[in-house]
């Protein structure tokens, strides 16, 4: 209901989860059919933010830099405001600036190593990026291997034969298997404070809700158990 109001051409309908990677590459080949020169914005679905505006400034600028530097894809990192463990971290390399190189990603690093990674400047991976769609492709075919390859000769085909082929995939995943293998082909911008949060779990949707509702945190929450669990497909 929600896509209601878009054109149908626009919405790529994924017949089953295999893996983020694969589930970005598939709708950069029809676009990347449409327009060669194409730029593109991926923003997971299951995301909270306070300041809407400045976000939307960052992820301007990233699309900017994407566009005319070097490397073709900018993440945006969040300066982490505690230790958490089980979100993805960005080690940025080289001096300041509006972008900054790339040095690693640690995904999940535990207690002890977020707060190492904290007090060395590393930034909260929010999976939310900017780039060339060109490059994107590039970058998940060159390391997603024989997956992508079998998904654009699908395409290629055109009819069922996507959804056929989809089907039988080896998943890959975006952040381990693509963008972890190089970070040297990436660029990290810093978003200034704007109250984001993943809400990909129930329990940051809790702590989400008592911020903003105080009182709210030990309600039992089955509704929101369901939406995060479509959001989580959405965002795949």
């Amino acid at each position: 209901e929600q896509l209601a109001h878009l054109p149908p051409q626009n919405v790529f309908r994924l017949a089953c989860n295999r893996g983020t990677a694969l589930g970005l590459f598939l709708p950069l080949l029809f676009v990347l059919n449409r327009d060669p020169e194409a730029s593109v914005v991926v923003l997971p679905a299951d995301h909270h933010v306070e300041d809407e505006a400045i976000l939307a400034a960052s992820l301007r600028a990233a699309l900017d830099d994407a566009v005319a530097g070097e490397s073709g894809v900018v993440l945006l990192g969040m300066s982490p405001q505690d230790a958490t463990a089980d979100y993805g971290w960005i080690i940025p390399a080289g001096p300041y600036g509006a972008t900054r190189a790339v040095s690693a990603f640690v995904e999940k690093p535990g207690a002890v190593r977020a707060g190492v990674l904290r007090a060395q400047g590393a930034l909260w991976n929010t999976f939310l990026f900017a780039g060339r769609a060109r490059v994107l492709r590039d970058l998940i075919e060159r390391h997603a291997g024989a997956p992508a390859r079998e998904l654009a000769s699908a395409v290629a085909l055109g009819g069922d034969a996507v959804d056929r082929v989809y089907e039988v995939l080896e998943p890959v995943d975006l952040s381990h298997d693509v963008f972890a293998k190089a970070p040297a082909a990436l660029r990290v911008l810093e978003v200034p404070q704007c109250g984001w949060t993943d809400l990909g779990t129930p329990q940051r949707v809790r702590a989400c809700l008592a911020q903003r509702r105080p009182g709210t945190v030990e309600r039992p929450l089955p509704r929101l158990r369901l939406d995060v669990a479509a959001a989580r497909m959405a965002s795949a």
